[in-house]
């Protein structure tokens, strides 16, 4: 199990990566199931090209699915419309973000960093 997670967690980080190198491919692509499916071929690309072993890629990718949910909600994100403005920060962080957050998130990495 703990060497599933580690795959996973380097995975997801890969596919973060990704995203975030290239912002106008994921998306155009994803719109759909069709879509995902194209983008994952895509992942899967890119991961072997950055040394994932083709054994993690095919133990992750097939677990990977599109959420037609989530992309509803992604497309609700008050910054993904054009020209939008960029949110401040401070309200967020008065609302959300306190000692006890804090103390949990702290707790939260010291027991997963050594894992």
């Amino acid at each position: 199990m703990l060497v599933l997670r580690k795959v996973l967690s380097k995975v997801s980080a890969l596919a973060i990566a990704v995203i975030a190198a290239s912002p106008a491919a994921g998306p155009a692509i994803a719109q759909d199931e069709s879509g995902f499916q194209d983008y994952l071929g895509e992942l899967a690309r890119k991961a072997a090209s950055e040394g994932v072993s083709r054994r993690t890629i095919d133990l992750v990718i097939p677990t990977l699915t599109y959420s037609a949910r989530v992309v509803e909600l992604d497309r609700q994100q008050p910054e993904s419309r054009p020209n939008a403005p960029i949110s401040n920060f401070e309200p967020y962080r008065v609302k959300h973000v306190d000692a006890s957050r804090i103390t949990r998130g702290r707790a939260a990495y010291q027991r997963q960093r050594w894992r």
